[in-house]
C-alpha cells in the first residue's frame, strides 16, 4: 500500500532530523574532545575530584563554596569510570545541553530556529571551555536551560506533569549551585511581566512554595559556604562597565582572544584595553545585529522580552549579591546566559532571514569562535597551567626527591597531584602587597641547607609573590635562575643560603 504524502513528510521529517543530530552531535562531541586530556588539571578541578573521592557525609558537609550535587554525582562518575575519567562528565552535559537548546529554541522560533541554535552552542567556545573542566559548573548551565524550557512550556500547557519536571529541574539546579535561584527569579519576573499570565498565579504559587520546601536543606548548608567565599579574592572585581563588556564578549568568543586571564592579571591596562578593542567592537557588532532583527520582527517580541529579561536579570543580581557579600562577580557565576544569549541570535538569524547584517554577524561568529578554540589548543597564552607537563621535567630529570617549592600556593595542588606522593612540594607563604616577602624566605631557608639545590615552581605571582619580590630576592640570595618554561609555569633553580 503506498505512503500518503503526510506520512512521507513525516517520514522524511524524521530522517532530516536523525541526520542533522548526528552531524551536530559529532561536530560537538569532536570539539570537547579536542585537547580533553591534554590540558593540566586546574588547581579547582584537582580539588574537586578529591573532595568527590570522600565519602558522602563528607561531600554533604564539606564547606567548599557549593551544593553537593555535582560532587556526589561525580562520586558515582569516578566509581564507575576512573577519576582519570572526570572531565568525561562535563562533556556529557555539555552534550546534553545542545539537546535542550534545540528544545528550547523550537519552542521559542521553530524548527530552524532550533537548528541554529543547536550549531551555535555546539561550536561556542564557552560551552567548549566549561565542558572540558570538572567542576559543577556545566552541571549548572545544563539544568539552568532545561528549568528554562520546562518552565516556559509548563506556561504554555499547564499540564501537572511539565510543572512536575520544571520543579525537578529546578531542585535539582538549586542543588548544584547557590545561585541558581537567580534563574528561578528571572524565570518568574519574565512571565509576571505578561499578562496573561495571571491565571496561573495560583500554580506559580504553588509549585515554588514546593520548591523552596524542597529548599530547607540547601538553606542549611548555604551560610557556612558563603562565608569561605566572601573575601576570598582579595580584590574583587565588581558588575561595572569594563566587566560587563568583558561578560559580552566571552559569552560570545570564549576565554581565547584579546588579552588571556593570565594577561589581566599582569598586564597594563592600557595594553589590555587595545588588545581587547577589536574583540570587543566584533561582539557588539553581533549584538546590534542580533537586536536589529528582533526589534523589526515582530514575531520574535514575545520570547525576546522572555529571553531577554532571563539574560539579564541573573547577570545584574550576580553582581548585586558579589558587592553586598564580598564575593566579586566572577563570569562563570553567570556564563550559562551565554547559552540564552545564543538563542537569542538564532531566533534573529531564524526569523530575519532577509536581514543581510544578521546572516553576517552569524558568519563573523562562527569564524571568530574558530579562532578562539583553535588558540585554546595551539597558544600557550590560552592554555592550562601546564603542571602536567612540569611534574612529567621534574620526574625524568631531576634528582629524586630534590626539594620544590611553588609559589603561588595553591599551585601546590596540581603539582602534588601530577608528582605523586615520592616528592615533597612545598607551598610558599604569600609575599604579601607591601611588606617584603619574608616567610617565604624564611620557609626556603628553613627547609634547605647551604649549598644544597632547590627548585622553584612558579606561577601566578599576581596573588602571591605581587611586584616579583620574592624571584628578586632569591635570584640575590640563592643565585636563581631559570631553568624552563611552560604554559603559565616557569622552573627556577637555585642553592641554599
Amino acid at each position: 500500500m503506498p505512503l500518503s504524502k503526510a506520512a512521507l513528510d513525516i517520514s522524511n521529517f524524521r530522517h532530516r532530523n536523525i541526520l542533522g543530530a548526528l552531524a551536530v552531535g559529532g561536530l560537538a562531541l569532536g570539539l570537547r574532545l579536542w585537547g580533553l586530556g591534554a590540558q593540566s588539571l586546574t588547581m579547582d578541578e584537582v580539588g574537586e575530584v578529591a573532595l568527590a573521592r570522600q565519602p558522602v557525609r563528607h561531600i554533604v558537609f564539606a564547606q567548599d563554596g557549593f551544593p553537593p550535587l555535582y560532587h556526589l554525582l561525580l562520586r558515582g562518575w569516578i566509581g564507575a569510570f576512573g577519576p582519570d575519567a572526570a572531565r568525561w562528565f562535563s562533556v556529557l552535559c555539555g552534550m546534553l545541553l545542545i539537546a535542550v537548546v534545540w528544545r528550547l529554541g523550537r519552542m521559542a522560533g521553530g524548527t530552524t530556529t532550533a537548528w541554529v541554535g543547536a550549531v551555535l552552542v555546539a561550536v561556542s567556545p564557552i560551552h567548549v571551555w566549561y565542558s572540558q573542566e570538572a567542576r559543577a559548573n556545566m552541571l549548572f548551565y545544563l539544568l539552568a536551560v532545561l528549568a528554562t524550557w520546562l518552565f516556559f512550556r509548563a506556561m504554555e500547557s499547564d499540564r501537572p506533569r511539565d510543572w512536575l519536571l520544571y520543579g525537578l529541574a529546578a531542585v535539582a539546579g538549586i542543588y548544584s549551585h547557590y545561585y541558581f535561584p537567580l534563574v528561578i527569579a528571572a524565570l518568574l519576573v519574565a512571565v509576571l511581566l505578561e499578562r496573561d499570565a495571571r491565571p496561573r498565579i495560583g500554580r506559580l504559587a504553588l509549585v515554588h512554595g514546593a520548591i523552596a520546601a524542597a529548599a530547607i536543606p540547601w538553606l542549611m548548608l548555604l551560610g557556612p559556604d558563603l562565608q569561605l567565599q566572601s573575601g576570598y579574592t582579595p580584590l574583587s572585581q565588581p558588575l561595572d562597565i569594563k566587566s560587563l563588556g568583558y561578560t559580552i564578549v566571552t559569552f560570545l568568543l570564549g576565554f581565547s582572544v584579546g588579552p588571556s586571564v593570565r594577561d589581566l592579571h599582569t598586564s597594563r591596562a592600557g595594553r589590555t584595553l587595545l588588545e581587547a578593542a577589536p574583540w570587543g567592537v566584533a561582539a557588539l557588532a553581533i549584538c546590534a545585529a542580533v537586536v536589529r532583527s528582533l526589534w523589526t520582527t515582530p514575531s520574535t517580541h514575545r520570547w525576546s522580552m522572555r529571553l531577554g529579561v532571563v539574560l539579564a536579570l541573573p547577570i545584574a543580581a550576580c553582581g548585586v549579591a558579589a558587592t553586598m557579600l564580598d564575593l566579586g562577580y566572577r563570569i562563570r557565576y553567570v556564563a550559562w546566559g551565554a547559552t540564552i544569549l545564543l538563542v537569542l541570535l538564532a531566533l534573529a538569524i531564524a526569523q530575519g532571514r532577509r536581514l543581510k547584517t544578521t546572516w553576517a554577524a552569524a558568519a563573523l561568529l562562527v569564524v571568530l569562535s574558530a579562532v578562539s578554540l583553535v588558540n585554546r589548543n595551539t597558544d600557550g597564552r590560552y592554555m592550562n597551567e601546564d603542571a602536567k607537563g612540569v611534574a612529567a621535567y621534574i620526574v625524568a630529570t631531576l634528582p629524586a626527591a630534590s626539594p620544590i617549592f611553588v609559589t603561588s600556593g595553591y599551585m601546590a595542588a596540581p603539582m602534588r597531584h601530577y608528582l605523586g606522593p615520592a616528592w615533597a612540594v612545598r607551598s610558599l607563604p604569600p609575599a604579601g602587597v607591601r611588606g617584603r616577602p619574608t616567610e617565604a624566605l624564611e620557609a626556603i631557608k628553613g627547609a634547605v641547607s647551604p649549598g644544597e639545590p632547590f627548585w622553584l615552581v612558579y606561577s601566578r605571582p599576581w596573588d602571591d609573590d605581587p611586584g616579583g619580590r620574592v624571584r628578586e630576592e632569591l635570584q640575590s640570595l640563592a643565585g636563581l635562575s631559570r631553568h624552563r618554561e611552560w604554559a603559565g609555569m616557569e622552573l627556577y633553580e637555585g642553592k641554599g643560603w
